[in-house]
């Protein structure tokens, strides 16, 4: 007999009689299966988007701390400095990066971070050693490969350490503390799937507080400069 789905044909055979007949199947007798099969797709689609939303907010909240090292470019600012030449320094120290979401992250950090200037002509160098504490407020922009580059302004407040023109010490004429603004941005590089994170970063910073102390110049003095740094941060 020849064999039919809802008239469809689907295969030949005979029968006992001889008979050529048409068989219809009522495909009712299978829609209970076709039910449970359905709600089980189901049932395991939402299994698997819970699964994925779950990993996906371990990624987002993902935190890193870890070390942050690099080259200072950097002079002093005032209106009666004439022929000051930016010294190099550098910096290095620890961070820690906290994703709020996917856009957001926080990162405070601290460093010792050698700054000042330099006379070339006078063949004069003033050195200012500080702890810096800058907190960053990044706007991330996540991609779909490993790298997330960003953008961040934030501000610090740094301790001074030591002062020195050339091997003179001249702390007491250097303030204490400075404080200011930075921004810059940075690439985010994630290694062993998010466990270690690769940063790179470029920002500038601008000193707010007078660092002059001298009791017989009354001029204002401020830091700034550039940063270039290179992090390399662990999931914690």
């Amino acid at each position: 007999m020849q064999l039919y789905y809802q008239g469809e044909y689907c295969q030949y055979c005979t029968g006992g009689n001889g008979d050529g007949v048409r068989l219809f199947v009522d495909l009712k007798y299978h829609s209970e299966d076709w039910r449970l099969m359905m709600k089980r797709l189901l049932i395991a689609s939402f299994v698997l988007i819970a699964l994925t939303a779950s990993v996906s907010a371990q990624e987002l909240s993902r935190s890193y701390l870890g070390f942050k090292g690099g080259v200072n470019y950097v002079t002093l600012k005032g209106d009666s400095l004439e022929n000051m030449d930016n010294l190099t320094g550098y910096a290095f120290g620890a961070f820690y990066q906290y994703r709020l979401h996917p856009r957001f992250a926080i990162s405070p950090e601290v460093y010792y971070s050698l700054k000042g200037a330099k006379n070339s002509e006078e063949d004069i160098k003033l050195e200012l050693g500080y702890i810096d504490i800058p907190v960053l407020f990044k706007l991330m922009f996540p991609t779909e490969s490993t790298v997330t580059p960003c953008v961040y302004a934030g501000g610090y407040y740094s301790f001074l350490m030591s002062a020195k023109v050339d091997d003179y010490d001249v702390k007491d004429l250097v303030a204490d503390a400075d404080y200011g603004v930075l921004f810059g941005a940075s690439v985010d590089l994630a290694l062993k799937e998010g466990r270690q994170l690769v940063n790179i970063d470029v920002r500038y910073t601008l000193g707010l507080a007078n660092i002059n102390e001298d009791p017989e110049d009354t001029d204002e003095f401020t830091n700034a400069g550039f940063q270039f740094l290179l992090g390399w941060g662990f999931n914690l």
